[in-house]
């Protein structure tokens, strides 16, 4: 049976989150169902959830599907395709994205997922490599922690960057983890770029990362590695933009798998602003 996420069932999701070995916790849970609704799903099995689906929809311009999880001992019953048929349906019109695992790529494309880029997952343990052996980096000059007064400017720079407004969910970023939340400003004051993150199970995420340049986004990770500490850390990286991958790998973090990027429906996205998003909220967010 597939029915609505309900908040009981969220220990559930937790619990589902560490058997398949992903990052998130409670409060994502939490924050995906209160912005998601009646769009995420569970399936039972024998009375018991064995399944999960949440889908947030951005100004009715696309939905973004994420935490397509189930029970490893239940695995090969249907239970995904099926919470994904029923998520299709309930969207009816409304695009929907998402970012695939390379084994969960085939169930998408054959529900009429086409491919639209490709990420990196990559991971910063404890101390960073041997590419910081000299230890944290101070955060780079004009890097700086942000404050309530730049949410405005931030959310109307990401309304171009992302497509659609997620002001939302990057207020809830900014007051979950304020350590991470960071601008890089240009030498006339103007800002160059900007960065969120969240605490996760095993990393704090860092993102979305948006930028005009490699340099700008260079040094909001930057600030982000100096902030954190010893924290470890993850981020989600446009594997299609030359020369970021280096960077990143440069500031000690390594590669540890790819998701693809993949819409069912026409492109619906704002005209393109001056930023970029070169790093992802995460594969649940967009």
């Amino acid at each position: 049976m597939i029915r609505p996420m309900r908040p009981s069932d969220l220990p559930r999701g937790e619990a589902l989150c560490r058997a398949c070995g992903w990052n998130q916790v409670a409060g994502d849970w939490e924050q995906l169902l209160a912005l998601g609704g009646a769009g995420c799903l569970v399936a039972e099995a024998e009375g018991e959830v064995a399944g999960t689906l949440t889908s947030v929809v951005y100004d009715r311009r696309f939905a973004w599907i994420g935490m397509v999880l189930v029970d490893p001992a239940l695995r090969g019953r249907g239970i995904a395709t099926a919470l994904m048929r029923q998520a299709i349906e309930a969207l009816g019109g409304v695009e929907a994205r998402l970012d695939a695992t390379p084994q969960g790529h085939p169930l998408y494309a054959r529900l009429g997922f086409i491919e639209e880029g490709r990420l990196v997952r990559m991971t910063r343990d404890q101390g960073g490599s041997a590419a910081d052996a000299g230890g944290h980096p101070a955060p780079p000059p004009g890097t700086w922690p942000m404050e309530s007064r730049d949410l405005d400017e931030v959310l109307a720079r990401d309304l171009g960057a992302f497509g659609a407004s997620r002001a939302t969910l990057l207020r809830w970023a900014f007051r979950r983890a304020p350590a991470l939340a960071r601008v890089v400003v240009g030498q006339s004051g103007d800002v160059r770029g900007y960065c969120f993150g969240r605490p996760g199970h095993r990393w704090w995420q860092i993102g979305p990362v948006v930028a005009d340049g490699l340099d700008a986004a260079e040094a909001l990770v930057s600030g982000c590695v100096g902030a954190a500490g010893d924290a470890p850390l993850v981020i989600d990286a446009d594997a299609g933009l030359p020369g970021w991958i280096e960077r990143l790998t440069k500031a000690g973090f390594v590669v540890q798998r790819p998701f693809i990027r993949m819409r069912r429906g026409t492109a619906n996205r704002l005209p393109a602003g001056p930023d970029r998003q070169v790093a992802i909220f995460g594969p649940e967010w967009g």
